[in-house]
């Protein structure tokens, strides 16, 4: 509904000749097409339309708050680099508001959770931060909920264990606000909150009940329509299965994931995922 909003807002904004109110949910709608998992290539073509209409308006702090959206974009299209490990995500953020430091670390969160990237403890509770100050009461503040759990438990299984305890008692608390979401509105955040419980028990390692955790997510988020995460939950499936010798079970996982990411229009994930598992899909 919010999307929906966001484009009348814009169409009424035109309407009346409101150009600062027509830009904010121009690009509202732009964002929220992102979130839905629309095609990219559709959401590219809303954001840069939304980033003109922002520049007509000369709306200089909404233009720094919408240009991570189109690099994140491009970035999934394979139509930018993707930012390396440790691409100095700090810089500059005392010269943001919170608000746009807030954006501008969930695209940052979302390419490295994507791209299977670590960035230490301290993105997630960054995001978490600023996001509580800058984007209260928006679908955006669940979403870096979302991440910052996803990116945690990455973390949490490469680093030693300190950084895993660490990891996991942020998970645990934060977890639970993703809970609550889903109690009040399933069809949003079901799939997302089964994801991250499936990451919490391959973490703690339960592998078996993980399983059974990744398969639901998967479901939920077919079922809802969110093929971006239903397309990261065969991967990290995919990751589990791999890392347990089965890589018969996981090519099976990586073909669905590639098919989802090729839905949406996400070929540099395509591409990352089929050279990540090379060995995976030559399996018999």
């Amino acid at each position: 509904r919010s999307a929906e909003w966001c484009r009348n807002g814009y169409v009424l904004g035109r309407r009346v000749e409101d150009a600062e109110f027509a830009g904010y949910c121009h690009m509202g709608w732009a964002k929220a097409r992102l979130e839905l998992g629309d095609p990219l290539a559709e959401a590219r073509t809303t954001a840069l339309e939304a980033f003109e209409t922002i520049k007509a308006s000369r709306q200089i702090g909404t233009q720094v708050m919408h240009k991570t959206t189109i690099e994140a974009i491009e970035s999934l299209m394979g139509l930018a680099p993707v930012p390396p490990e440790g691409a100095g995500w700090t810089d500059g953020r005392a010269e943001l508001s919170n608000t746009q430091n807030a954006f501008r670390l969930l695209d940052r969160a979302r390419l490295l959770c994507f791209f299977r990237r670590s960035d230490g403890l301290a993105l997630g509770g960054e995001l978490l931060k600023v996001s509580e100050i800058g984007l209260p009461a928006t679908f955006f503040l669940s979403i870096a909920h979302y991440f910052a759990c996803l990116g945690w438990m990455l973390e949490a299984r490469r680093g030693g264990a300190f950084t895993r305890l660490s990891c996991l008692v942020r998970v645990f608390f934060t977890r639970a606000r993703i809970r609550k979401w889903t109690r009040l509105c399933p069809h949003n955040f079901e799939h997302r909150s089964l994801l991250v419980d499936a990451e919490w028990l391959r973490t703690t390692g339960r592998s078996r009940r993980a399983l059974r955790k990744y398969e639901e997510a998967i479901a939920a988020a077919v079922d809802h329509g969110f093929l971006p995460d239903a397309g990261l939950g065969h991967e990290l499936l995919a990751e589990m299965l791999v890392e347990s010798g089965d890589a018969r079970a996981a090519k099976t996982h990586v073909l669905a994931a590639t098919e989802h990411y090729r839905a949406w229009g996400a070929d540099a994930k395509v591409a990352d995922v089929t050279i990540r598992y090379a060995r995976v899909l030559e399996s018999a």
